[in-house]
């Protein structure tokens, strides 16, 4: 089981991820602004087994805008890696909530960059976009149990 999960700081996916990650018995990689963010990095990751990514290429599109940065994705490499993940039934979720649970959630880490919190509203709703897009499943975490997220990648 390959999974990908998705979303705004402070949505929810570490959270998920641990549940997930248990619940299967699967290991988990935590990308970050460290790792290398362009199209043989994201590609190479595809292909390894039983595992849930805490984030990957779809934040890239969205943060690279954010920090101002170039991005490492073209469009077309952006569609290459979606369709990658549907031909070998990579299951992706973008997990959204309502921004002031989001901005509340960063507050009390209190460790979120500048940017981020400036930006939750443009960030969320370019994620909620992207999941429309693309024909993500879009999961609101304080409206689904995580007993129903299992049934959906059990699919």
């Amino acid at each position: 089981m390959e999974i990908i999960i998705e979303g705004c700081d402070g949505v929810g996916k570490t959270t998920l991820v641990n549940k997930i990650k248990k619940h299967y018995n699967i290991d988990s990689m935590h990308l970050t602004s460290k790792d290398p963010h362009n199209f043989r990095f994201y590609k190479e990751l595809l292909n390894k087994k039983d595992v849930i990514y805490d984030r990957h290429f779809i934040g890239e599109i969205i943060y690279s805008k954010i920090f101002n940065r170039k991005c490492c994705l073209s469009n077309c490499q952006f569609e290459k890696l979606l369709k990658y993940c549907k031909k070998n039934n990579i299951k992706i979720i973008i997990l959204t909530t309502s921004d002031t649970t989001i901005y509340e959630r960063l507050y009390e880490r209190g460790s979120e960059h500048p940017k981020i919190l400036q930006n939750i509203n443009n960030i969320n709703k370019q994620f909620k976009d992207i999941a429309k897009k693309y024909n993500i499943l879009l999961i609101d975490t304080l409206e689904i149990t995580t007993r129903r997220i299992y049934k959906w990648l059990e699919d």
